[in-house]
Formats: structure tokens, sequence, C-alpha cells
């Protein structure tokens, strides 16, 4: 029994990795914006659902929905699905409904898995290390893409199909996510996250969190967005 429990900690480790990986280089891809970024992730989010669901039935767990939050995810995702029906274009409503599948799923998967205080201060260092790399990159590509350069032959060497491009474009900056007020109100979301993280940690992290929340602020200010 001692071992069939650590074989499951193991899974549930390797879970909760590949979806925080997820998470994680979405904002590099302009922000799933796009369709073929989209059905990439969307491929890798159904597998790590499906073996969540493994992980579930090993554990003798059939509980799908618990909390007045997983209703109301739930019910956004099932809008989408009912409305796709009426839809203008067709394609275009089921592609936003499985877009909308894809985030509930990451936003199930999580709820069910991350337990402990560590756990969530992870999920959380997770979001706020990708919003630096795209400030970096934002700030690199105003100084003359010195990183972005070695970023794009190093894919270009391993055959990636990712191309860093548009990261500052009239005196604003896009990074990655090509679009200024885009990337306004993604910072502006993960600066509250690391101000959580400034408040909440210990030394170390505290600084760290706050040195960071100053990069995502300065990045902010010059997307020179007014939404």
């Amino acid at each position: 029994n001692m071992v069939g429990q650590e074989q499951l900690n193991i899974f549930k480790i390797v879970l909760l990795i590949g979806t925080l990986f997820v998470m994680f280089y979405t904002p590099y891809v302009r922000g799933l914006f796009f369709e073929p970024e989209q059905f990439v992730t969307q491929i890798i989010i159904l597998s790590i659902f499906i073996l969540f669901w493994i992980y579930k039935w090993i554990k003798n767990d059939r509980s799908f929905v618990k909390t007045p939050i997983d209703y109301a995810a739930l019910g956004l995702v099932l809008a989408y699905f009912l409305s796709s029906f009426t839809a203008v274009s067709q394609r275009l409503a089921v592609s936003e409904f499985l877009k909308y599948a894809m985030y509930f799923v990451v936003f199930l998967i999580l709820s069910d898995l991350v337990n402990s205080e560590k756990e969530k201060k992870f999920v959380l260092w997770t979001i706020v290390a990708s919003a630096l790399g795209v400030c970096i990159i934002g700030i690199d590509s105003v100084a003359g893409g010195k990183i972005v350069e070695v970023l794009n032959s190093l894919f270009k060497a391993i055959h990636l199909n990712i191309n860093f491009f548009g990261l500052f474009v009239e005196g604003r900056i896009h990074s990655t996510m090509q679009y200024p007020n885009a990337l306004a109100s993604y910072l502006m979301a993960v600066f509250f996250i690391a101000i959580g993280l400034t408040i909440t940690s210990g030394k170390w992290a505290k600084a760290v969190a706050s040195s960071v929340s100053f990069v995502l602020l300065m990045t902010f200010v010059f997307t020179l967005s007014r939404g």
C-alpha cells in the first residue's frame, strides 16, 4: 500500500509538472491567440486530462465538479457549446468552445491536484516566472533584440516551429503577445500575483517577488496601453 501511495504521488507530480509546463509556455506562443498553437496545446492538455482521470480512477476518486466556482466554470463552457449551434461561423464557434474547454480542464486539474500551501505557491511562481521571461524578451527587443536572435537561432537549430518577431513596434512593447493591450492586461494580472507573493513569502522570496513586480510594472508602462 505504501509503495502504491508513493507511485501515486509521483504520478500526481508528473501531472502537475505537465500542466504547469503548458501554463508556462503559452504566453510565448502569442498567448494562444492563433489556431495552430491552440491546436497543439489542446492535444497536450487532452493527453494530461486523460492521465488525470486515470490517476483519479486509481485513487478511487469519482468526483468531478465540487464547488460553486467549478459549476460556474463548467457553465461557461456549456454556454459556448450551446451557442456554437446557432453561430454565424460554425468553425470559429467550435474553435472557441474547444479553447474554453481547455481552460476549464486546466482549472479542474489544478483545483483538484493543488492542495497544500507549497503547491499553490509553486503554481503562482510558475505564472510569475513565465511573465518575467515575456518582460525580458520585450525589454531585450527595445535594446536591439540580442537575446531574441539567440533564441530564434536555437529554435531553428532544433527544428521547433517558433519564431519571435514584432516584439517592439512603433515605440510600444508588444513582446511575444504581439499586441500591446493584450500584453498590458496580462502583465497587470500577473503583477497582482507577484504582489501577493511579496506579501506572503519569506525573506529571499519576498525580495525576488518584489524585484519581479518592478520589472512587470516597468514593461507594462512601456506597452503605452490606455486600456
